[in-house]
């Protein structure tokens, strides 16, 4: 017997559970079919282009290589330019993330390596020793 609580959960479950079933059977049938003649379709093995090997092609196939035409303004290549803006834009970033949390670390560094001698000006705090 199942307890109250998961008959609840089961409930909830079923809709979605339905649902995905529903969906699994029809996309499977979708792809199993030629577009062409409605007849089901046999995969094309072929040769691995790197590997050497049989088997199916998944995916589209590979664009044809030639040479490709980058947009350029004036003598300056677009990819250069993004390069530069994005290396500019690191540069900026780390300086200034790295600059406060530095000169925190640095005051940090300074008022707990106070010594005796430190004045209350210097130390940070208004322990310290006044000076003779």
């Amino acid at each position: 017997m199942v307890p109250y609580r998961a008959r609840g959960v089961l409930r909830r479950l079923k809709g979605p559970t339905v649902c995905l079933a529903l969906l699994t059977v029809g996309l499977s049938g979708a792809v199993s079919l030629d577009h062409a003649s409605g007849q089901p379709s046999s995969p094309q093995t072929t040769a691995d282009v790197y590997y050497k090997t049989e088997g199916v092609p998944v995916g589209p196939p590979a664009p044809p290589s030639g040479a490709t035409v980058y947009a350029r303004y004036g003598s300056l290549d677009n990819r250069i330019l993004v390069w530069f803006v994005t290396q500019q834009h690191t540069y900026f970033g780390g300086f200034v993330l790295a600059l406060p949390i530095f000169c925190v670390i640095i005051e940090l560094m300074g008022l707990l390596a106070c010594s005796s001698r430190c004045t209350r000006a210097s130390c940070g705090t208004w322990a310290g020793r006044s000076r003779r």
